[in-house]
């Protein structure tokens, strides 16, 4: 992206396990989506991202939004 930030960075992540074990298997899955900006090179940073969880098995199904919103500081 030409027209952002060079102190912005977008990230994104897909993830799943299945626990594959017999009739009680649990499949968990998440999708987040999240950005940094880096002050003084990487050397500090502000990371917020925004995240949906999920684990289902044969009797039931649960999901969670979750926010992050963290300071990084290195010295």
């Amino acid at each position: 992206m030409p027209s952002a930030p060079k102190q912005l960075e977008l990230t994104a992540r897909y993830a799943t396990v299945n626990t594959d074990v017999g009739k009680d298997a649990t499949r968990l899955s998440e999708i987040l989506l999240g950005m940094n900006w880096y002050f003084f090179g990487h050397r500090n940073k502000i990371v917020a991202d925004i995240g949906n969880y999920r684990a289902k098995d044969a009797l039931s199904s649960e999901a969670d939004w979750r926010f992050r919103l963290q300071f990084d500081l290195s010295f």
